[in-house]
């Protein structure tokens, strides 16, 4: 065979080089596919994950703040129990006022002292 004739077989090889490129367009074809859909999913997860990050960081600034006013609350009614309680201790540990009767005026019924007997007085 010399070099400036082309092969016997010249069609089945270019048909062979066909198939080739037809498959190689095929995988070509699948690889952008799937890359397609990698890229799709790197964009969701992306998404998601800034959607996460971004609720992760607000929830402890709420989370925090409703903590606050509940400690906030229990200190106001542990304050406002203690008052109440060192009040009540401190008006019950007071002695009773002294007794002090009012001078009577004249013709008025006069008041009874400690210890006295109730009587009905009939003006005798």
């Amino acid at each position: 065979m010399k070099q400036d004739e082309p092969p016997s077989n010249t069609m089945e090889l270019r048909a062979q080089i066909e198939i080739l490129r037809e498959e190689r367009e095929r995988e070509r074809q699948q690889f952008q596919t799937a890359i397609d859909d990698l890229r799709r999913r790197l964009d969701v997860e992306a998404e998601e994950r800034r959607r996460l990050t971004l609720i992760l960081t607000q929830k402890p600034e709420a989370k925090t703040t409703a903590l606050r006013w509940t400690v906030l609350a229990v200190l106001l009614s542990a304050a406002t129990l203690a008052y109440c309680l060192v009040f009540r201790q401190a008006t019950m540990s007071l002695p009773p006022p002294p007794f002090q009767p009012q001078p009577a005026e004249p013709g008025a019924a006069r008041p009874l002292t400690p210890g006295e007997p109730w009587r009905l007085d009939d003006g005798e």
